[in-house]
């Protein structure tokens, strides 16, 4: 499962529109239109359907970076020369072997030479598990769940197996990385299931205090920050600060949503702007405090601050424009 025979495979079938459109499909998978998809649900479609996406989205990340560090494993491209980098929004991935040192059969692991030359560069991106296909396979799987519409499972289910086979074309993840990810991303969407049936149920959840939402909402968060190596913060950061606004948010009550389609818009489009005024205003301040970018203290105090700023202030801007209804 860690032989690059398949990527070979794939890459010798390459033309220029199946390459683009395995470009497109991993583009799904990161951050730019996850936030986007987020920020649409949990402002035009269900608030609170749209803060457990979130949570699934954010704590399956957390999950995948700290095994991506815990098991150091190069990606196909480092160990192969002979398998192209063909994604090209991965960054900082220049490092290659210069011969071909994957596994000698289906079932062996990488050698450790290759290991030990790959994991004396602390600057490239680690394979196992994908995150591409945990993400898809935790959040698509919850969102087909949650929302149980027959077109929009079949959306998801296209999503849970094209996202994941785009990153065996383009060379970027092992078969190992690929299943690894969908087992962590099942095993997520299972422990998830029990909060999605009560849901689906329309019974209230996640819209009062209870001791073990405030261990979760504070702890899991704080967890991540030292799993994580510092310089992944960023996502244990924006984890801390979405919670530590919807729990001002559960403070001054929840507002009710108004049905209206062009009201859903408006309010995703108020949510967006928001969302880009914090990240803009976090980081003109950052700069203007002198900070350099490697001081990821700082960067992650104010990704919390940001998040804040956008769960509650993205509510409390459409109570202002009355496109939410007050409690």
């Amino acid at each position: 499962m860690f032989q690059t025979d398949i990527h070979i495979f794939f890459q010798s079938l390459a033309s220029d529109w199946l390459t683009e459109f395995f470009r497109w499909m991993t583009r799904l998978g990161y951050t730019t239109f996850l936030l986007t998809f987020i920020v649409f649900v949990l402002f035009a479609l269900d608030f609170r359907r749209g803060f457990l996406l979130l949570q699934i989205l954010l704590v399956t990340a957390i999950i995948t970076a700290f095994f991506k560090n815990l098991f150091a494993y190069p990606r196909p491209f480092h160990i192969d020369p002979r398998v192209r980098f063909l994604d090209t929004d991965l960054g900082g991935q220049e490092f290659r072997l210069s011969q071909t040192m994957d596994a000698g059969h289906f079932w062996g692991l990488l050698p450790p030479e290759a290991l030990a030359q790959i994991r004396t560069h602390t600057d490239i991106s680690y394979g196992i598990p994908s995150g591409h296909t945990s993400v898809a396979m935790a959040l698509w799987g919850a969102t087909a769940l949650l929302f149980r519409r027959w077109w929009l499972s079949m959306v998801c289910i296209f999503l849970i197996v094209f996202v994941p086979l785009s990153r065996i074309y383009l060379g970027v993840h092992f078969l190992a990385d690929v299943l690894a990810g969908y087992l962590l991303g099942l095993l997520i969407l299972g422990i998830a299931y029990r909060y999605i049936k009560v849901l689906q149920n329309t019974q209230p959840i996640l819209v009062y205090f209870s001791p073990l939402h405030l261990i979760y909402w504070l702890g899991v968060p704080l967890l991540g920050f030292g799993l994580l190596p510092y310089h992944e913060w960023r996502i244990p950061a924006y984890l801390l600060g979405m919670n530590l606004g919807y729990i001002l948010l559960l403070i001054q009550g929840l507002p009710r949503e108004k049905p209206k389609l062009w009201q859903r818009f408006a309010r995703f489009c108020g949510a967006l702007l928001i969302f880009g005024l914090a990240e803009y205003l976090s980081g003109f301040v950052f700069k203007s405090l002198g900070f350099v970018p490697e001081n990821v203290v700082m960067k992650a105090f104010f990704t919390v601050v940001s998040s804040i700023l956008f769960i509650w202030g993205g509510v409390k801007f459409n109570m202002l424009w009355g496109l939410y209804q007050k409690n």
